[in-house]
């Protein structure tokens, strides 16, 4: 699983800087940088924080984290998720 492209992808379709996305998770924007950059593994507490946060439901962000063979390309199952989480988020104002 790579949460740190669920977390890219997330905080992209919200149009949120590291900072701003910091600010909601109460965490530091280092720990936001680090973990999309793989340097740091995004811990259950944060992960669980995130899907709160943006309500996203267990199996988009496993979907969104898939490193998986699907059939589809790694950019289109990034598309697919951040489609996925647009619809969302419109449904959810």
């Amino acid at each position: 699983m790579n949460y740190s492209k669920a977390l890219k992808i997330i905080r992209a379709t919200n149009n949120l800087t590291q900072q701003e996305l910091a600010n909601r998770l109460c965490v530091s924007k280092s720990l936001i940088s680090r973990v999309e950059s793989k340097e740091r593994a995004l811990s259950p507490q944060l992960q669980s924080k995130l899907q709160k946060e943006f309500r996203i439901p267990k199996d988009l962000m496993l979907l969104l984290a898939s490193d998986k063979e699907s059939g589809l390309s790694s950019q289109d199952r990034s598309d697919f998720g951040a489609l996925l989480l647009k619809t969302l988020f419109s449904t959810n104002s």
